[in-house]
């Protein structure tokens, strides 16, 4: 069985995740497995859940699109909004230890020096908790920090 054959995107419909999307999604071409595209809002109001499918309709229509026989599934998360960003964080964690991920793939903003390590990220806290192989895919381009 291939190395990566259960590969999960997180997935929020910006420059960045396509560009991660399109990543995985080759991966999963070439070792012939599965892709699970998984999108996390902040709440269980019924308008935000609605959003959340039209993102992640979105994800499944630019992955057909590419290969139309790709192994394809869509997971829409909550995650708790009093733990912020570690609470997505988190819920994408949880999923991909469910669905056993052998790999996540994840949009980065680019970000330097100490800045990097005083603003938290999503990211980071996948990076710290996850036990799959990780992708990391940057944007390519400087996001300020406030």
């Amino acid at each position: 069985m291939s190395m990566y054959n259960r590969v999960m995107v997180a997935y929020i419909d910006n420059l960045v995740s396509r560009k991660a999307l399109r990543e995985a999604v080759n991966i999963v071409k070439l070792h012939r497995g599965t892709l699970c595209v998984v999108h996390v809002t902040s709440s269980e109001d019924t308008a935000k859940q609605e959003e959340g499918y039209r993102v992640l309709e979105t994800g499944l229509a630019f992955v057909r699109s590419v290969d139309s026989a790709l192994q394809v599934e869509t997971q829409l998360l909550t995650a708790d909004p009093i733990y912020g960003l570690t609470g997505v964080g988190d819920a994408i964690v949880k999923a991909s230890e469910d669905w056993g991920a052998s790999l996540l793939v994840l949009g980065t903003a680019s970000r330097k020096g100490l800045k990097l390590f005083v603003v938290g990220s999503v990211a980071e806290t996948i990076v710290k908790k996850v036990d799959a192989s990780i992708l990391l895919v940057s944007s390519g381009f400087q996001v300020p920090v406030l």
